[in-house]
C-alpha cells in the first residue's frame, strides 16, 4: 500500500518504518497515526520479516504532537488520540496514539527505535531499545 505520510521498505526479513513529515519535524497528526498503524500492522502480517526499524526522516526522528493540528481541533467531537490525552479510555477498535503504542509494544517480532536527531513527547520515554 502506498503511503505518504510514513515510508515502508522491506528488505531482507527488516521493514524500516519511516516518519516522513520532515518539514513539520515528523510531528503527528492524525493521518500519520492512521498511516503509522496501517505500515505496522503490514509489517506484523508479513512472514518474511523478522526486524522492524521506526526511524524518522530529515533532522528529527519526531517532535510529538502537531501542535497547529492539534488546535484546529473541534473539542466537542475529540479524535480518539486527542480524547486519550484527556484520560477517556480507549477501545482496540479505534486507532490512537496510545492502541498505535500498544501494537508496537505487542508484536512478536524484534520493534527498534532507531533515533536520529531530536524526540519529544512519547518515544523519549519508550522503552524500546535505541540505537
Amino acid at each position: 500500500m502506498p503511503y505518504k505520510m510514513v515510508l515502508l521498505d522491506k528488505d531482507d526479513g527488516t521493514a524500516i518504518i519511516t516518519l516522513n513529515r520532515p518539514e513539520k519535524r515528523n510531528a503527528f497528526n492524525m493521518e500519520m497515526m492512521g498511516e503509522m498503524d496501517m505500515a505496522f500492522e503490514e509489517a506484523a502480517r508479513d512472514k518474511d520479516i523478522q526486524t522492524i526499524i521506526l526511524t524518522g526522516s530529515g533532522t528529527a526522528f519526531s517532535a510529538g504532537l502537531d501542535f497547529n493540528w492539534a488546535a484546529t481541533m473541534d473539542t466537542e467531537n475529540l479524535p480518539p488520540m486527542a480524547s486519550t490525552v484527556r484520560g477517556r479510555s480507549v477501545t482496540h477498535n479505534e486507532r490512537s496514539f496510545l492502541t498505535l503504542l500498544l501494537k508496537m509494544q505487542s508484536i512478536p517480532k524484534a520493534v527498534i527505535a532507531a533515533i536520529n536527531g531530536i524526540t519529544l513527547g512519547v518515544f523519549s520515554f519508550s522503552r524500546w531499545p535505541v540505537i
